[in-house]
């Protein structure tokens, strides 16, 4: 099998220049981390709901989480389950969580729009 150099005259030419800047600064957009939020992500007190078993909400149901994950509907009730150690109600706690989630996404489809 041969190789071919490449010819001196095509990478003079504007053309190929022209292509060599394109193709810079789309590497440059596909590696812009300045608007990626998950890439900044953190553990809000109120914007997120942690569906793990055994993490930091122990009253979750994991057999609702299937569900949930399934693609099927399920009940948020259904989800947390018990009483928090503390006293604290875990079902309108995650009632909040939720909601606040649903304020963020509300405003993030009104910035961005649906294709996001």
């Amino acid at each position: 099998m041969t190789t071919t150099s490449p010819n001196p005259q095509t990478e003079a030419s504007p053309r190929f220049s022209a292509l060599q800047r394109a193709a810079t600064q789309w590497k440059r957009q596909l590696m812009d981390t300045t608007r990626s939020p998950l890439l900044y992500y953190r553990d809000l007190k109120t914007g997120i709901l942690d569906l793990a078993p055994g993490g930091g909400d122990s009253h979750v149901n994991g057999s609702a989480v299937n569900s949930l994950l399934a693609g099927r509907r399920v009940r948020l009730s259904a989800l947390i389950t018990g009483d928090a150690p503390t006293g604290a109600d875990p079902l309108a706690e995650a009632r909040g969580r939720l909601k606040r989630i649903g304020q963020v996404a509300q405003a993030y489809l009104e910035e961005k729009g649906s294709g996001w």
